[in-house]
């Protein structure tokens, strides 16, 4: 996706942020990989999420059971800036065990 812009840099920076958001959302001591943290795009809407693989989804899992992760990213040529927000719930629009 980032790829395959013109200008890929402000949103490969947004996918970091967005990473960074989310380990410092989750609150962990756990070191986490970066690799294990993928920021995905929904089909239907476009809008951003986190998939999470190996080690984050489960500590994710053991954490936040049944948990949400809601994700906002912004970039603007040299900024960006992401939000996370975990929400234990039950809010279907979550993406977090999606396979």
């Amino acid at each position: 996706y980032c790829l395959n812009k013109a200008a890929p840099y402000p949103s490969l920076a947004g996918r970091f942020a967005a990473k960074e958001s989310f380990i410092k959302a989750l609150s962990t001591e756990s070191p986490l990989r970066l690799t294990d943290i993928e920021v995905v795009r929904e089909s239907r809407s476009g809008r951003p999420g986190i998939k999470l693989h190996g080690e984050a989804k489960r500590l994710f899992n053991r954490t936040v059971p049944g948990g949400f992760i809601h994700l906002s990213i912004s970039h603007e040529r040299e900024y960006a800036v992401s939000i996370v927000v975990i929400e234990n719930g039950t809010y279907s629009a979550g993406l977090a065990d999606q396979e």
